[in-house]
């Protein structure tokens, strides 16, 4: 269970960058459009993302309706959009620096109407005030609020849902979120607009006390050249906006140390906190056996060098703990154990629960997520442990366990997700769980083409296990169909990754696109493809992915590199791409691409540093 470091390097933008190799011991959706990211000449590994050929055309129409100045034509199929499309993406621009972004379908149309003439804006009102107003009288959440506002936020009913919203958010110290709703506010009001420089103030101390002192800074030089005389009322009295953010940046925010616990990897949804810990490697406090994975049954014979080579490459695991405790899973069973001796846990029968039957050598990143009242894992490849009544023979499962007395409160599989989105049926979870408040998000992979994988974003209920919504994200290549040469089982190039901050998830598919997915609905923010690995033509694709072979090689099959999101942006390493990705988090623009060569073939991200 020890993992030792392989390999470091460290590479430099603002922030450090850390990568390390690290070994394991002991052991949908229909895709409208496909991308080929790779150079030309090379084998072509292909990516699907959710765009729709009818929202393009119903883009042109309102365009040309719009053109005419059929105000009432052009409104109808704007609203449509919103209305019918909003999960579906278009293509960013046709900008350079866009090339491989996408946005989604109601983030473009809502920046259309915006830049309408207020005749328009005028006319769309009249059309769509009482629709709003009426969703507006019955919001009860913040859900129904964010859905006033993402369905009609030009009309007067959508930008009073958008202020009680971030009158919520602020209330509730999601700081980060506040940030992203006013810079949403602020693009649908003209430059001259009063309001408009109040909602970039807010914004930018939103920004700053969430930690992101770039984008506030970005926002306080808006302020100053453009909105020099702009008042606005803070705490009871007249204030320059720009004197009022310039004034609270001058002060300084603490970051965020964790040290007492660490309750998910990375230590916190954006899987950016930096643990303060001393210690010393050598000397062992106590020890714990650990359920052994095994090829499938039906694999054959084995050699015991090819047994061993696939147990190592199937097995990761990484512990949670948190006020002396210490629990960790091996996709079999659910370790929980006091530090000071490794002892059984008060109110629980043993050190450990059982959460499957037999693990069968999934690639799968055995972690758990961590609250005060509950564990949260994720099974895959693995039967349920006997005695679950009734119990559906999914090879993977989301178990909720009670952190008091180690009793399973709940227990949710594909099959049970299905009876509500049925396309989930043929699909498995591969993502550690994710815990955000009351949310609990996770991964699905698979689909009924064999031959390519889907990703979906599903959220549950963490206190029911319901299923809230699915995104799909993408479908690509299902490249464990393809062998390693001599190796009698299949092997996987890597499994999605999830993180999360302000109110955005963020999935690494490692599948060819990166994505930001709203927490509060599934819809798409943003999606961006990246370039992925070559795959010298010709050659078994076992050999694409063996390590030391191609340029550069893949990763090990249980690296594990979810985003790091910190200062505003994205560090991402795809285990299938050729850098590690440095994105803007508010909309996905490129910053920087850091050559994973330049790492030593890194192919882990540990961490951001610095400023």
């Amino acid at each position: 269970m020890r993992p030792f470091q392989k390999a470091a390097a460290k590479a430099r933008y603002g922030p450090a960058v850390m990568a390390t190799a690290l070994l394991a011991a002991g052991l949908a959706a229909n895709p409208a459009m496909v991308v080929a990211v790779e150079p030309a000449g090379k084998a072509q590994l292909l990516v699907s993302v959710p765009d729709s050929s009818a929202a393009a055309e119903r883009f042109v129409l309102a365009d040309k309706l719009q053109k005419a100045r059929e105000w009432s034509k052009s409104a109808e199929v704007y609203q449509e959009l919103l209305d019918q499309y909003r999960d579906r993406v278009v293509p960013a621009g046709e900008a350079a620096e866009d090339a491989g972004l996408y946005i989604s379908v109601g983030q473009r149309a809502t920046q259309q109407l915006a830049a309408w003439p207020a005749e328009g804006l005028a006319i769309y009102n009249g059309r769509y005030q009482p629709a709003a107003e009426g969703l507006l009288q019955g919001a009860k959440s913040a859900a129904e609020l964010r859905s006033v506002f993402e369905r009609y936020g030009l009309t007067r009913a959508g930008q009073m849902a958008a202020r009680r919203l971030l009158q919520l958010q602020w209330d509730a110290g999601e700081l980060a979120v506040a940030a992203h709703l006013a810079e949403s506010m602020a693009r649908l009001l003209p430059d001259s607009a009063a309001q408009r420089a109040s909602l970039l103030m807010q914004a930018g101390l939103a920004w700053h006390l969430s930690g992101n002192t770039g984008r506030a800074s970005e926002l306080l030089e808006v302020l100053t050249k453009d909105y020099p005389d702009a008042h606005g009322t803070i705490a009871g009295e007249e204030r320059p906006v720009a004197g009022v953010l310039q004034g609270a940046m001058a002060q300084p925010v603490p970051g965020e140390i964790i040290t007492g616990s660490w309750l998910a990897y990375g230590g916190t949804p954006d899987r950016a906190s930096v643990a303060d810990f001393k210690g010393r490697s050598d000397a062992l406090l106590f020890s714990v056996d650990i359920a052994a994975s095994g090829p499938r049954e039906d694999a054959g014979p084995m050699p015991s060098a090819q047994l061993r080579m696939m147990l190592n490459q199937t097995l990761a695991i990484y512990p949670v703990y948190d006020q002396r405790q210490l629990f960790f899973q091996d996709g079999v069973n659910l370790h929980a154990l006091s530090i000071d001796g490794g002892m059984k846990l008060p109110g629980w029968q043993s050190t450990s629960v059982p959460l499957a039957q037999r693990g069968i050598g999934a690639p799968m990143l055995r972690t758990l997520a961590l609250t005060p009242e509950a564990v949260y894992a994720v099974v895959a490849d693995a039967a349920p442990p006997s005695g679950v009544p009734d119990a559906e023979q999914d090879n993977s499962a989301v178990v909720c366990v009670n952190r008091e007395t180690g009793e399973t409160l709940w227990r949710t599989t594909p099959t049970d997700m299905a009876k509500q989105t049925p396309v989930l049926k043929s699909t498995k979870f591969s993502s550690p769980p994710l815990i955000v408040g009351n949310q609990l998000f996770v991964a699905s992979r698979g689909g009924h083409n064999g031959q390519f994988h889907d990703i979906y974003v599903l959220c549950l209920d963490r206190h029911s296990g319901a299923l809230l919504w699915s995104s799909y994200v993408a479908s690509g290549p299902n490249l464990s169909l393809m062998l390693m040469d001599d190796m009698p089982f299949s092997i996987e190039s890597g499994l999605p990754q999830l993180s999360a901050h302000g109110g955005r998830v963020i999935i690494s598919t490692n599948l060819g696109v990166i994505a930001a997915i709203e927490t509060s609905d599934g819809t798409p923010a943003w999606l961006r493809t990246y370039p992925r690995v070559d795959m010298p033509s010709g050659a078994m694709m076992g050999r694409f992915i063996r390590p030391g072979i191609g340029n550069p090689p893949v990763a090990r099959i249980f690296a594990a590199s979810p985003a790091v999101i910190s200062g505003g942006n994205i560090f991402a390493l795809p285990v299938d791409g050729k850098s590690i990705q440095v994105l803007n988090e508010l909309d996905g623009r490129l910053i920087k691409q850091i050559s994973r060569a330049s790492l030593g073939n890194a192919d882990t991200l540990v961490g951001v540093i610095g400023k």
